[in-house]
């Protein structure tokens, strides 16, 4: 396997782990918080989800 094929994928596992940390931080902060707070949460969510498939 070439070496810029195991940076690709050592990217794409970087950008998993990070992506489930901050789904693990948002659940726990949706647990915690109030309805209005919850779906402000969701459209940063959406937010960031579309980001992401742009890049």
């Amino acid at each position: 396997m070439p070496w810029f094929d195991r940076f690709r994928v050592a990217e794409a596992v970087t950008r998993l782990n990070s992506a489930f940390l901050i789904h693990v931080v948002v659940h726990l902060l949706l647990e915690v918080s109030s309805l209005p707070g919850r779906r402000a949460l969701q459209r940063g969510c959406n937010f960031f989800r579309a980001a992401d498939e742009l890049t």
